[in-house]
């Protein structure tokens, strides 16, 4: 992470930057929320950051200053970066480019903790989805992988020697943390699918680092990314197949500067192209209609359409808000560690809306989507609570594959692997700290 003093300035840069630009129309303020309830817009956010850190000089007065200002603070810790807000932006303003800055400033300030970062440390050898598969015995070093050293690891052949070792493509196959960490027979099946229809595929078992991203720790996951799409390059990848649409938009903006010209295509784009389309005999176990519905990260409508269309033969209703409206699932912005009960009620909210467009069954676009509305279900139902007992969730490769995600078994095996002398040895993982760290 860059020096206190820059942090500061660039998020004094960022604030200026957008200020300079705002007209103060108040589109933004009519899509967002946390916007409408305290009638901001870019200049006001920008108005309230200059009065919180304008005269700011280290970390103690920048944390007075935030101190001070208690309703920025909320809405700063409560942003998912959806860019909801400023997707129609007559300035074509972004308020992912005020966000970043402010996420990396609270980090620098600490008020993002380190324990927050610990599970989350994607571009490390240890991370909670590394741990996982490792407890679990999820393995996948059968297939050809992309190989991306983590920042804490040491390569023990020479470089000519793990050149050599190395498969090459030129497709990898990106499914992203949640669906080769939860999902290992899906993602094969998938990773089959490419290698029999498109030719000889490599599979990616890294993370994007949205995660560390959204604790904070922005230039590191944006370091992490260009590794990433440097080691696909080295492989001979041309091309990333990806199923997350979070992921893409991330790796696309990294490629920009590391491998102009990497190409990104849909999963669901290819699988449309060879003629797979789902009828309602595929969905025997859902109940109809279904509802597909975007994510927050696909608002350029590359995944979404795609995905819509190998349902058009299924009993579907519109989802009320899509594409470029899309709200997001409840798992963005890592809100969920500042304020549980607001990422769970942003969850509801997409089952309130299935259920208003008169669907029982919400397909997803989005693996991270799938799990954040299998977790909201799985906790109400421990808390005893039948409310959206009546609206079922799934992703849309667990139809085009007709194989199912057990997230009972996931969240199972989520809290067990915290349990006893296994927990001990997770608890130790994560707690590693990585090189250049100060603990």
């Amino acid at each position: 992470m860059a020096d206190f003093t820059t942090l500061l300035e660039r998020t004094r840069d960022a604030i200026a930057n957008l200020e300079d630009q705002c007209i103060a129309c108040g589109t933004c303020t009519t899509r967002c929320d946390l916007l409408e309830s305290r009638t901001w817009n870019i200049r006001a956010i920008c108005k309230e950051s200059n009065d919180a850190i304008g005269d700011a000089r280290d970390v103690q007065s920048t944390r007075e200053g935030i101190d001070g200002h208690p309703s920025l603070y909320q809405f700063l810790r409560s942003c998912e970066s959806c860019n909801r807000c400023t997707v129609h932006c007559p300035q074509q303003l972004s308020m992912s480019d005020l966000w970043q800055p402010w996420r990396a400033l609270l980090r620098g300030a600490q008020y993002i903790p380190d324990s927050d970062v610990g599970m989350i440390k994607t571009d490390c050898t240890w991370n909670t989805f590394s741990v996982y598969r490792h407890v679990w015995n999820i393995d996948y070093s059968d297939l050809s992988l992309l190989e991306v050293p983590s920042i804490d690891e040491t390569e023990g052949a020479t470089i000519q020697e793990a050149a050599a070792r190395k498969a090459h493509a030129e497709t990898l196959f990106f499914p992203g943390c949640t669906l080769c960490t939860y999902a290992p027979e899906l993602t094969r099946a998938a990773y089959a699918w490419l290698n029999e229809h498109v030719g000889p595929t490599l599979l990616a078992t890294q993370c994007c680092a949205w995660p560390l991203e959204c604790a904070g720790e922005v230039e590191r996951a944006q370091t992490w990314r260009e590794r990433v799409i440097a080691a696909a390059k080295d492989q001979g990848v041309r091309r990333i197949v990806g199923v997350c649409p979070g992921c893409d938009r991330q790796l696309e903006a990294a490629a920009a500067a590391v491998a102009p010209g990497m190409e990104f295509v849909p999963l669901a784009q290819l699988l449309f192209d060879a003629g797979v389309r789902m009828d309602d005999e595929s969905l025997p176990d859902c109940t109809l209609p279904l509802s597909v519905v975007t994510s927050c990260n696909d608002r350029a409508s590359i995944h979404g359409p795609a995905v819509r269309a190998l349902f058009e033969r299924t009993n579907a209703k519109p989802f009320p808000c899509t594409d470029e409206d899309a709200w997001c699932c409840g798992a963005g912005g890592a809100v969920n560690a500042y304020d549980p009960n607001l990422a769970r009620s942003r969850t509801c909210r997409s089952f309130r809306l299935c259920e208003q467009a008169g669907a029982h069954t919400l397909v997803t676009v989005c693996p991270t989507c799938a799990y954040t509305y299998a977790f909201e279900r799985w906790m109400q139902a421990q808390e005893g609570n039948a409310r959206w007992n009546g609206i079922g969730s799934l992703n849309y490769l667990e139809v085009a594959f007709d194989m199912r995600i057990d997230w009972s078994r996931v969240f199972a095996n989520l809290t067990n692997m915290w349990q006893g002398e296994q927990g001990a040895w997770v608890a130790e993982r994560l707690s590693q700290s990585e090189p250049g760290s100060k603990s």
